[in-house]
């Protein structure tokens, strides 16, 4: 009886298919784009801050303010920083800007919900977007695509996307 052995060999110039078990992913996010984001919401609620400059000065309204506040260990260099999204705040520090500025900590820190307490958040109306295009994918979708299809129509749904 003769033993014949194969030798397995794979094309790479058409098509190599890596089949990878499903696990817990997170995009990742730009540092910086989350350093923007708190930025512009920093100075929406310096805006409305009684006794804070809007252009010229405000750093230096926005640091005596801050070094009021007990628990608020910063620097002029520090509050400039976040001010034009250089660096963020320690997780101290950005409760005691919450504080000082009356906002909610979520909203400041992740944008999230209303700007104030008992104030209503406000719905971004949804993007021109083809909903009924998504309900397709999902029919044909695998279970890691459905997680980024539903992400996708979350991110709709709240205002969220952006036209390109």
């Amino acid at each position: 009886m003769v033993m014949r052995s194969y030798q397995l060999s794979v094309d790479i110039k058409d098509q190599l298919t890596v089949v990878q078990g499903l696990c817990n992913h997170q995009p990742m996010v730009e540092t910086q784009e989350i350093r923007d984001a708190f930025s512009r919401r920093l100075n929406q609620a310096l805006d409305g801050k009684e006794g804070v400059r809007d252009g010229r000065g405000r750093n230096v309204d926005f640091y005596a303010g801050i070094k009021s506040h007990p628990s608020a260990k910063a620097s002029k260099q520090a509050t400039h920083k976040w001010l034009h999204a250089e660096s963020m705040p320690s997780r101290g520090n950005m409760i005691a800007i919450a504080e000082w500025l009356g906002v909610r900590l979520e909203w400041l820190a992740h944008g999230e919900g209303p700007m104030q307490a008992g104030q209503a958040a406000v719905e971004a109306p949804a993007p021109a977007m083809n909903m009924a295009v998504l309900q397709k994918l999902k029919g044909k979708a695998t279970p890691r695509s459905m997680e980024v299809i539903n992400r996708i129509e979350k991110a709709a749904q709240q205002g969220r996307l952006k036209e390109a």
